[in-house]
């Protein structure tokens, strides 16, 4: 049996077989990981002598660890492979709740490792594959997301304040909200698992930003761009409105028109915009000044 295969059957027998000896394995463990390493000649009878210790019936793990010391194995070498594994396995077990830091911490574009948490109130941020991260504070903080998988959760109510999030090729702005960024040459890789967000890219030009709201499931790629922090929506112009005409509800109706002039004109009102009424009658399409009418009556 080779090392690493020897090592998770360990592995499997301390996490089935929870012990009270675990501050003293803890303790051996400690004194025994900055050891030597073992020549690979020694592990055959290591292995050895630790089935033999887990095979014992009915016994206690101190009484299986006590065996595992006896000859014909050294000591020194016996307490080195314990050591080394059940160190491995403690930090195992633990490394994620170690790997777990703030999110007010980051300040600084900061390398992450997988597996590595950022913590704030309403919101969990974990690195699924190695990248960078970094966090400008403000009114809205922004959560710069350099490189790398993040996969992230947020209750939008027990946030503190707004979050933004910002990659390669635009933001999202979280409203309630489960989703994972990957971010690879080929651009950034938004898959949104629950709730809404609201999704910021440049339009097909390549100019201007323009916004979106979208909601759960969602999968699309953005274009791999530079890094932008500070993206604003240019607002919509709208187009200013011509006065409603008092005589709109006549659109569609055979009318006759009275003049200032004295004179009457009948016909169909196609439209009333911009001061102007369009007739259309026998003697054919007419535009008649609103100013000039005295009054209409329907026909």
């Amino acid at each position: 049996m080779k090392r690493e295969e020897l090592k998770e059957e360990l592995f499997k027998y301390l996490s089935e077989s929870p012990s009270q000896e675990r501050e003293k394995i803890t303790r051996l463990a400690a004194g025994a990981m900055n050891a030597t390493a073992l020549p690979d000649s020694l592990w055959p009878k290591i292995q050895k002598e630790i089935f033999a210790a887990l095979s014992v019936e009915h016994a206690g793990f101190g009484t299986k660890l006590k065996s595992f010391f006896s000859p014909p194995l050294m000591l020194a070498l016996a307490l080195s492979a314990v050591g080394i594994l059940v160190g491995a396995f403690i930090l195992l077990s633990q490394g994620a709740a170690t790997r777990e830091a703030p999110l007010v911490e980051i300040s600084a574009n900061t390398p992450k490792q997988k597996g590595d948490i950022l913590i704030a109130k309403g919101v969990r941020i974990e690195n699924i594959g190695a990248g960078s991260v970094a966090r400008n504070s403000g009114a809205t903080d922004k959560i710069v997301l350099q490189s790398g998988t993040w996969q992230v959760a947020l209750q939008h109510k027990e946030l503190v304040k707004p979050l933004q999030f910002i990659f390669p090729g635009g933001m999202l702005e979280p409203i309630g909200t489960a989703f994972t960024v990957a971010i690879d040459p080929t651009g950034t890789h938004v898959n949104l698992t629950e709730g809404k967000i609201r999704l910021f890219e440049k339009d097909a030009a390549g100019k201007n930003w323009q916004a979106r709201e979208i909601g759960a499931p969602y999968s699309g790629t953005l274009k791999s761009a530079p890094v932008e922090t500070e993206i604003q929506i240019a607002p919509v112009s709208k187009k200013k409105q011509a006065p409603s005409s008092k005589y709109a509800n006549y659109i569609g109706k055979n009318i006759t028109v009275e003049l200032k002039n004295g004179d009457r004109l009948s016909g169909r009102l196609r439209a009333a915009e911009n001061g102007m009424l369009a007739i259309s009658g026998s003697s054919g399409n007419l535009r008649i000044r609103e100013r000039d009418v005295v009054g209409i009556s329907r026909n």
